[in-house]
């Protein structure tokens, strides 16, 4: 049956194109086109109600539009008749027009879709526009997401000025806007939508104000803005830009801010620090970034206020929302060292190092306002000493940019991890002393009550290994005492015990070894890093249990490396 309706239908488009037997001609732009009232009647409800009765044109041999492209008539009719249609992009949405008309539902559904994937800086209003017109949430959702990622190609276009409120909020808002752009040209472009829209209302004023960052914009043209006729006499415009000023006044608080305030606009990746930063050939003042989660490939950038980051060693980095506090020794002045990178501002700076003697292999973890530093090895200046493990333990207040000595460490270990949990900061494993093996061992502090506690040992020895908090539980992966397995224990607070993750299993299938990786956690998920398998990244699930190993164009080599997924806009 099927065999003798493709038969029937390429009869029907043979007489169609030869003009056997048709009995109307539709015209459209001076041009014709013939064709058969009852098979049109079969392909459009348009067509059913024109020639079965309901329309004057019934009984007519031609048939003139004025409203459509003979362009879109031609699809119109090729679509009913089933034949293959080529559609160039310039085309589009005169083929849409007519297909909306004509009630030719498959054709409609055919151009959004390549609405949707065609979008580019020359047809992106227009595609918004229709997309709204016909309700075509595809197509103008294409082209929503496509003008602010590419904001510098468009901004200068007129359509942009002349789109509604809801699409300027819409385009204004996204985190990718200003991929290529400064905030301060953001707020120009809603000042100026506002002003050839006319607008005088003050909460509609706002209603578009409110999607600027202020933040983002430096205290000087903040104070400039300020004065600007448009926001004079607007009180919560007023309030958003006095938020703003406070944000750059009080620096120490500012990583503590959430929402839009401060949040920087790019794409968000995967940003890697080596453990080293020398001016050697090949060496850092560069980071890994890879987008994420699509995992385009990685692609190696310097950040430029690098530049003035000096040389230094066991570098160590803890992410505070959406900036990096990083700690190292400097190698010229063996001096512990801090700092904080911005990254919506591109910039470092200087914090209170920590106390003491230098130290390297510590552990960190990130209390909400505070950040811990645990263990590792000082070493002595100018004497000849040998480093020499230790247990202090310190908390470093973000706020006030002070260090707080707390209750020592019951033992001293180096190349520990560390990871906070529901108000306790959990350190496990490591080297004992100067001892080659690992540690099982699992330690509590409780931020409170500033205590530790010994809590259930680990099933293996670990040390240089990967410990992360998600789902109220904690996960231990690698390390250089496991005969490089892709081990990974998960532990229990509940219970206080711990047990393999089922999956692991898998790694040691493959032979992966988390030896020498880094990781961190995005969206309730654990990724994974490097180490000594080049170029592979793992996503953990741990609600589903289960692991994803891809292999990403990542560099080589990335043992040791300190990560964070970011939003950093001056990458692309």
């Amino acid at each position: 049956m099927e065999e003798k309706a493709i038969k029937l239908v390429k009869a029907m488009a043979a007489m169609q194109r030869e003009g056997t037997l048709c009995d109307v001609t539709l015209q459209a732009e001076q041009k014709t086109i013939q064709a058969h009232k009852v098979i049109l009647a079969g392909g459009s409800p348009y067509f059913t109600g024109m020639f079965g009765g309901s329309f004057i044109e019934t009984d007519y041999k031609e048939v003139t539009f004025q409203e459509i492209t003979f362009t879109g008539l031609k699809a119109v009719v090729d679509e009913i008749y089933c034949k293959d249609i080529d559609i160039s992009v310039e085309d589009l949405v005169d083929v849409l027009h007519a297909a909306h008309l004509f009630q030719v539902e498959n054709l409609v559904d055919s151009v959004s879709s390549l609405m949707a994937d065609n979008v580019n800086s020359d047809n992106c209003f227009r595609f918004l526009e229709n997309g709204h017109k016909y309700q075509l949430d595809q197509v103008f959702e294409a082209a929503l997401q496509f003008i602010p990622a590419h904001f510098p190609q468009v901004d200068d276009k007129k359509e942009l000025y002349q789109v509604s409120k809801e699409d300027i909020c819409g385009i204004l808002s996204s985190d990718v806007l200003c991929t290529y752009f400064r905030e301060i040209d953001v707020y120009n472009t809603a000042k100026k939508w506002l002003e050839v829209q006319k607008i005088k209302d003050s909460e509609l004023i706002a209603d578009v104000i409110k999607n600027v960052r202020f933040a983002l914009i430096s205290p000087e043209m903040l104070s400039e803005i300020r004065e600007d006729d448009i926001l004079h006499a607007n009180t919560e415009c007023q309030q958003l830009i006095e938020e703003a000023r406070k944000y750059h006044y009080n620096v120490n608080t500012q990583s503590f801010y959430g929402g839009n305030l401060n949040k920087a606009r790019g794409l968000e990746g995967i940003v890697m620090f080596p453990p080293e930063i020398s001016s050697g050939e090949g060496r850092s003042l560069e980071i890994t970034f890879e987008t994420f989660p699509d995992h385009i490939p990685a692609r190696t950038k310097m950040i430029p206020s690098l530049e003035v980051f000096p040389e230094c060693r066991s570098l160590k980095m803890v992410k505070v929302n959406n900036f990096l506090f990083v700690f190292a020794v400097e190698t010229a002045t063996k001096q512990n060292f801090t700092k904080r990178y911005d990254a919506a501002m591109d910039t470092w700076l200087d914090m209170s190092p920590i106390p003491g003697l230098p130290r390297v292999q510590f552990a960190t973890a990130y209390c909400p306002e505070s950040i811990f530093i645990i263990g590792g090895m000082e070493q002595p200046i100018e004497s000849q000493e040998k480093p020499r493990c230790t247990n202090d333990t310190y908390r470093y207040s973000i706020a006030d940019d002070t260090w707080t000595k707390c209750d020592d460490m019951p033992y001293k270990y180096y190349e520990s991890a560390a990871a906070h949990l529901n108000g306790v900061i959990y350190f496990n494993g490591g080297h004992f002393e100067r001892f080659a093996m690992g540690s099982r061992n699992l330690y509590a502090f409780d931020t409170k009550m500033e205590n530790w506690a010994k809590k259930g040992s680990m099933c293996i020895e670990r040390a240089g290994h990967i410990l992360e908090a998600v789902s109220d539980k904690l996960y231990a992966m690698g390390g250089a005492y496991e005969c490089f397995e892709g081990t990974m224990e998960v532990y229990d607070p509940v219970t206080d015990r711990w047990g393999f993750v089922p999956c692991y299993r898998l790694l040691q299938e493959t032979r992966f070894s988390y030896f020498g990786s880094t990781s961190f956690v995005h969206d309730h998920k654990i990724y994974i890093v490097g180490g000594n398998t080049p170029g592979v990244i793992v996503e953990f699930d741990p609600d589903e249990e289960t692991l994803e190993t891809t292999e990403h164009k990542i560099p080589d080599g990335l043992r040791h490396y300190r990560c964070a997924a970011m939003t950093l806009p001056k990458l692309f």
